[in-house]
């Protein structure tokens, strides 16, 4: 049974992203591989490990020139790695398209992908990505059992958690509690550098997006905190604040 994991690049959050002219700096980026992408990855690794007639294969949707990001797919134990060639202004209706005949030709019983990637709350690729494949869904999911004909998994949902059947194929939108990554260390880079990785064109490089982004502005800056020496000077602050907003 053929597990596959898409992976999607994010910003670190340990770094600022500038932005300039209605646009993000690309000097102030360092891609790492998007958090809930590496959970569903270790799940899918983890089911592996409980039965090993399972292989785990990951697609990672990226620019050209990100070879780190691939090492770090075999490190986490990913068997096979594959590399679909991205444009930055992607969209997630631009992902779903894309991976629909990459993910038609290899059939895989189980497709997870991360809920939503880093920074960005919309959490929709999955589910597209779902309806163009005609297969089941999960969302949200922080617990995953699979077996030979369908999976359950367990979906977080604000009246708690729900056990949701899924007849396979299927695809599952991993929660950050789904799996933790294990640690990887500098010997599994090296030997991950050596790994063959597959690659694969855009085949609708000429199709125009769907959506476009027109600006984006930076958060507004927080003012400075005050270092005050005693109450007397907070109460005088707080008689002034709410002076003036009565």
């Amino acid at each position: 049974m053929k597990i596959i994991v898409i992976l999607r690049m994010a910003a670190d959050s340990g770094y600022p992203i500038r932005i300039e002219d209605g646009q993000v700096r690309p000097d102030s980026l360092r891609p790492v591989l998007n958090p809930f992408d590496e959970a569903a990855l270790a799940k899918a690794v983890a089911l592996r490990a409980e039965d090993d007639r399972q292989t785990v294969m990951a697609i990672l949707i990226a620019p050209p020139g990100h070879e780190p990001l691939l090492h770090r797919a075999f490190a986490l134990g990913a068997q096979r790695v594959m590399q679909l060639d991205a444009a930055p202004a992607w969209e997630p209706i631009d992902y779903a398209r894309r991976l629909r005949p990459v993910l038609q030709q290899e059939q895989p019983a189980l497709i997870l992908i991360g809920r939503e990637v880093l920074g960005d709350d919309r959490g929709d690729t999955g589910a597209m990505l779902a309806a163009l494949l005609d297969c089941s869904f999960a969302s949200a999911a922080s617990g995953l059992q699979l077996g030979d004909d369908e999976a359950v998994a367990c979906c977080e949902t604000a009246d708690g958690d729900e056990d949701i059947a899924l007849t396979l194929p299927a695809v599952v939108n991993a929660e950050l509690a789904l799996a933790t990554p294990r640690y990887v260390t500098l010997m599994e880079l090296a030997a991950a550098r050596k790994k063959p990785v597959e690659r694969v064109a855009d085949a609708m490089a000429n199709a125009p997006s769907t959506l476009t982004t027109l600006a984006l502005n930076p958060v507004a800056p927080r003012p400075r905190g005050v270092l005050l020496n005693n109450i007397a000077e907070l109460a005088a602050i707080l008689r002034t604040e709410l002076g003036a907003s009565s």
